[in-house]
């Protein structure tokens, strides 16, 4: 006999759900009232929006809250082409684009984090800051194997440099648009 899936509680009074086509995937996102500058909640490996009701909560009479369900998670929707770093980073992007129109505070817990973190360095454009709760900075134990540590490190060496404001956003923003 298979056991029973546990219905998921109905989201709070104000949050719309919603999907969008992400190519490959389609994701399952929620939108509150507009009350405020843009704020994006991202869940963890094996977690859904659901996860950031209680957040919800606390902020949406001050923010424009987004929950999502990352692709494979909750109620958006599976792939065979591919659950990583890239794959949830590029849906985000997406949404972030088409959905939010523009730069956001992105939240995010465990995955989530490190999802935001990569929207934060490639399309930095898209992302008023960062809060990135519990992220797994060291892949495997050893942090040279972190896809964003050469990022990371350049973008450490340019902000230590004697460029000037100007130069150094335009140089971050030309960066950002080439590696999307």
């Amino acid at each position: 006999m298979s056991p029973e899936l546990t219905p998921l509680s109905p989201l709070p009074a104000g949050l719309i759900e919603q999907k969008y086509d992400a190519s490959d995937v389609t994701l399952n996102y929620a939108t509150g009232q507009s009350n405020g500058p843009s704020l994006l909640l991202i869940h963890g490996l094996g977690g859904m929006m659901h996860d950031f009701l209680n957040v919800y909560e606390l902020l949406k009479d001050r923010w424009q809250v987004t929950l999502l369900d990352l692709r494979g998670h909750g109620k958006s929707t599976w792939t065979t082409t591919g659950y990583n770093f890239d794959s949830y980073h590029h849906d985000i992007v997406g949404l972030m684009r088409h959905v939010i129109g523009g730069p956001a505070v992105g939240w995010g817990h465990s995955l989530g984090a490190i999802t935001a973190m990569s929207i934060a360095a490639y399309a930095p454009y898209l992302v008023t800051a960062a809060i990135l709760e519990d992220p797994p900075m060291m892949i495997g134990g050893d942090p040279s194997h972190s896809p964003f540590l050469a990022n990371f490190k350049a973008t450490q060496d340019l902000m230590r440099s004697s460029t000037s404001d100007n130069d150094l956003l335009a140089t971050l923003r030309e960066s950002a648009r080439a590696r999307e």
